[in-house]
């Protein structure tokens, strides 16, 4: 359907200029030269646009019916696993794979503490008059006094680590469920394929006013979509297209 739009109002926009330099001009030789046939390789990736196009509008469809039969069931991060000033954890995630500014502790990284703090209760046994520092994810440096402060942070990490644990576990299933991952993947998959055609398009150079049109129709698409975002800022395409139509306009 893409394909045949693009083709019919490619054709309008033809045969209109066609009817206006018609009636502009005056009749000329009948040996006039043969009118020069437009580059090959323009039209060929007008049809690689209009695939593009429609495969960039069918990822688009499929991610927005992910989000809606999904998202809801996401699971937001416990607070009691939220990091601590000074500790660590990775970044909280939305459905559709964005980080959030908070951060949460990790089951790994619970897991890394609770190793860490067994080590703590077995050195106090031996020693235990002794302090020293330990770095916990959970909470940065630490500098217990006691052997039985070093068993309740063991029995809080425990608690802790079961809550991420779980916390990971519903993730897990929404994302494989819904295959958020590989329905996102495709759409940016999509994304770079109508780069790259574009880019491939006004690379071209256009010898008739159909190749003009076909550029045109490319970044009047590009720029309604919104994915002239992720264009590069080096590339002057509307300037590229003003020169290639005040060449043609000027034969």
């Amino acid at each position: 359907m893409a394909n045949t739009s693009l083709v019919t109002n490619r054709r309008r926009v033809l045969l209109g200029l066609a009817a206006a330099s018609a009636a502009a001009t005056t009749p000329v030789a009948a040996m006039a030269p043969a009118a020069p046939a437009e580059n090959p390789a323009l039209l060929n990736l007008a049809k690689q646009f209009a695939k593009a196009i429609r495969e960039m509008k069918q990822a688009k469809a499929a991610l927005s019916g992910c989000c809606r039969d999904w998202a809801h069931q996401w699971p937001d991060a416990p607070e009691a696993i939220n990091a601590t000033p000074g500790g660590w954890g990775e970044a909280a995630e939305t459905f559709k794979g964005h980080t959030e500014r908070r951060h949460v502790l990790t089951s790994d990284g619970l897991g890394t503490d609770i190793a860490t703090v067994r080590k703590a209760i077995a050195r106090k046994r031996k020693h235990p008059e002794r302090p020293f520092h330990v770095f916990l994810n959970h909470s940065g440096w630490r500098a217990e006094a006691t052997r039985d402060d070093w068993e309740a942070e063991l029995e809080q990490l425990r608690d802790l680590q079961q809550i991420a644990a779980t916390y990971e576990r519903e993730k897990d299933f929404v994302r494989t469920a819904s295959r958020v991952r590989e329905i996102s993947s495709r759409q940016c998959a999509a994304l770079e394929a109508v780069v790259g055609v574009v880019s491939n398009i006004m690379a071209e150079r256009p010898e008739t006013m159909e190749g003009v049109v076909i550029q045109a129709q490319a970044l009047d698409v590009w720029k309604a979509d919104g994915w002239g975002l992720m264009a590069s800022l080096e590339e002057d395409w509307a300037g590229t297209f003003a020169r290639n139509l005040l060449r043609i306009a000027a034969v």
